[in-house]
């Protein structure tokens, strides 16, 4: 279980936008790049903002840059004026300078080739081919379109039945007389829902009516219903544009597991205990007598 989460979070961070670095189009036209200041002469350019914007936490991110330029702008200048302070120092000379920046190269170079790996196994052919292959293996699956009226008590629900069957206006009652706060708007109408969307009582009996059909009192957890069928159809499988972001995250992470499965069967492994003494696996267990072995 811990390896699946990290391995489905290492695929989610693969598929993140890579830090932005100055691109050979800023490269080749400064304008596009302006600088926003100098700190001892050395220019800060927008697109340093720009990384320290891509790296904030979501909520910050969804912000614009211009609205974030102030804080960004000093917090550019505040890692400049240190960066140039430590490189005027002794600090590469500190051990854990040394040490911090071998474990930065090693994360950096793990990352970038994760990501390469990915990126390759990640193409519009590939995902374009995973929904199809899931429309394809998907149940043409009903949905049914009800409204409903929704009150406390059998006696009600009865009440509000024999006015039905007189000829009362359904979406009136509902908006009268239900309890769900969405009655008002839309006159009890849930719209379009599959079987497994509703608690089972009132999925239940929604699914045995036929359009145009009501129902006597249902009861469910909610209080008791009056249920009435307006419409089914087969159910639309989801378009792609709502499917792609899921599907690229499964091919992100079977592609990080296969790479890792192969890497680990290709090397020769060795465990050991915390105190740094021989690791003995358990044996694994026999079949009992009669017993397949097969999976």
């Amino acid at each position: 279980m811990l390896r699946s989460l990290v391995l489905g979070a290492l695929a989610l961070v693969l598929l993140a936008a890579p830090a932005r670095a100055q691109d050979d189009t800023t490269a080749a036209d400064p304008a596009a790049d302006p600088v926003v200041a100098k700190v001892n002469g050395q220019d800060i350019r927008r697109s340093d903002l720009q990384a320290l914007h891509d790296n904030l936490p979501d909520q910050y991110r969804q912000m614009p840059l211009d609205v974030l330029y102030g804080p960004l702008l000093d917090q550019a200048v505040d890692g400049r004026l240190l960066l140039i302070e430590a490189e005027a120092s002794d600090i590469k000379s500190d051990p854990r300078y040394a040490a911090q920046l071998a474990a930065l190269e090693a994360q950096l170079a793990r990352e970038l080739y994760l990501r390469r790996e990915v990126e390759k196994a990640l193409t519009d052919e590939a995902v374009r081919a995973r929904y199809d292959a899931m429309v394809a293996a998907m149940p043409a699956e009903d949905e049914v379109r009800a409204s409903h009226i929704l009150v406390a008590t059998e006696e009600e629900a009865k009440a509000i039945a024999l006015e039905l069957a007189g000829g009362a206006d359904f979406a009136e009652l509902a908006k009268a007389r239900s309890t769900d706060p969405s009655a008002a708007q839309n006159g009890g109408d849930l719209g379009f829902f599959r079987k497994g969307d509703m608690v089972p009582e009132f999925s239940d009996a929604a699914y045995a009516m036929q359009v145009g059909d009501t129902s006597g009192p249902v009861e469910t957890p909610f209080g008791w219903h009056i249920i009435r069928v307006t419409e089914r159809r087969k159910a639309e499988p989801p378009a792609y544009e709502d499917a792609e972001g899921g599907l690229r995250t499964e091919i992100a992470e079977e592609t990080v597991m296969a790479l890792l499965e192969r890497l680990r069967g290709n090397a020769q492994i060795e465990r050991f205990n915390l105190d740094g003494s021989p690791r003995v696996e358990p044996a694994a267990e026999e079949p009992a007598a009669g017993e397949s072995t097969a999976e």
